[in-house]
């Protein structure tokens, strides 16, 4: 309900029909964020909102935060990291879950300094992943670096097959293990770093 949103909160959009039958409610999942409850020197007397993320973009960890894209890629650029591509992944083994960025970097960092920094500026930017570290004494982040040239060989290979143009590129949230496994082969992954 709009009287209810407050500044610097994410919400999802959600549309319900309040004439008519049947009553419906649809979940478009966009996430929004809300910026101020009006425009006054516009005059617009309603909520202001930046569109966030799409909410299956996003990487929930145990319950404490949604990681978007929209945050991964400010952590990287406040990390000042060179890089060509990544995608980032929720895995789970057993009982213990974690964020896996699978990255081509144009730099000559150390997987440890890239790990280190990324897993930094994502406790800066979000307190929940903060929160994670504090309280529950978890690191979910892992990092693997792919050799240079892997998402420019993915796409090619992808095109090679007749891949639509939208499907040439890897999701660079939520992608598929088999994705996974189609930049590992290609990268002949180098280096695993849990921080």
């Amino acid at each position: 309900m709009l009287p209810e949103v407050e500044p610097g909160k994410r919400y999802e959009l959600v549309i319900t029909s309040f004439y008519g039958m049947p009553f419906i409610r649809y979940r478009l999942g966009h996430l929004i964020e809300i910026t101020a409850l009006e425009d006054a020197e516009a005059q617009v007397y309603l909520p202001q909102i930046t569109f966030e993320s799409r909410a299956d973009d996003l990487l929930d960890i145990a319950g404490f935060t949604r990681i978007s894209e929209k945050t991964v890629v400010q952590a990287l650029v406040n990390a000042s990291l060179k890089y060509e591509d990544w995608t980032l992944n929720k895995e789970v083994d057993g009982d213990k879950t974690t964020l896996h960025l699978y990255i081509e970097m144009n730099g000559n960092q150390s997987p440890q300094e890239v790990a280190v920094a990324i897993h930094s500026e994502l406790a800066n930017l979000d307190p929940g992943y903060r929160d994670l570290e504090r309280m529950m004494d978890i690191r979910p982040l892992e990092v693997t670096m792919l050799h240079p040239g892997t998402f420019s060989a993915y796409y090619t290979w992808k095109k090679q097959y007749g891949a639509e143009l939208m499907q040439r590129k890897p999701p660079r949230m939520n992608t598929t293990e088999k994705v996974v496994r189609e930049l590992l082969y290609l990268s002949n992954a180098r280096e695993l770093v849990r921080v």
